[in-house]
């Protein structure tokens, strides 16, 4: 890594089989594959002396990338349940790399388990779900890169009204029985 030029600029150099070279403006942040790793850098400013951050991390195997561990133990989620899977900055511009497409997943379970961990330096118990799609891509290789997740699962199932004039009734209110908890991926459009 060098040090700022004249224009501000610094050039961060990695060799690992091959060399690559990346120039970073200052308030610039920049991630992207080398062999077997994500690197992710950036170049922070605002105070005295440029602050430059450098993550170097392995790409998650595939069958990972189904995984949904969860910060707790949920008995009410089984196989074959749905969960909605929300990440608002995945893909976004200035957000986190990879598919947008990943910004909201909804995907069935196909296994529960519960598990104790011992991720980032923190260990508890929570359940960990297999899922029949991928929730994570190979750029999602930081804790920060899924930190603005929300899961929404094992909601209940809506008696959603059967005819047309008892759906328009919900929708406007008039009905008294209303189901506003829970979710259900396959509930009726009006």
């Amino acid at each position: 890594m060098s040090r700022p030029d004249e224009d501000g600029l610094i050039h961060v150099g990695i060799n690992n089989g091959s060399t690559q070279e990346i120039s970073l403006r200052p308030g610039a942040t920049k991630q992207f594959t080398h062999g077997e790793y994500e690197v992710s850098l950036r170049y922070g400013v605002g105070s005295s002396e440029p602050k430059v951050e450098i993550v170097i991390a392995g790409k998650p195997a595939l069958v990972n990338r189904r995984v949904l561990q969860l910060d707790t133990v949920h008995t009410g989620i089984t196989v074959g349940s749905w969960v909605a899977i929300q990440r608002p900055a995945k893909g976004a511009e200035d957000g986190i790399p990879g598919d947008a497409g990943l910004a909201f997943v909804t995907t069935q379970v196909v296994a529960v388990r519960t598990a104790a961990y011992t991720n980032y330096g923190i260990t508890g118990r929570g359940t960990e779900l297999t899922l029949a799609d991928p929730w994570l891509d190979e750029f999602d290789v930081l804790l920060s890169h899924i930190r603005d997740t929300t899961v929404h699962a094992a909601g209940r199932r809506c008696a959603w009204p059967t005819s047309r004039s008892a759906r328009r009734s919900t929708a406007t209110g008039s009905n008294s029985r209303s189901c506003t908890t829970g979710w259900a991926p396959d509930a009726p459009s009006s």
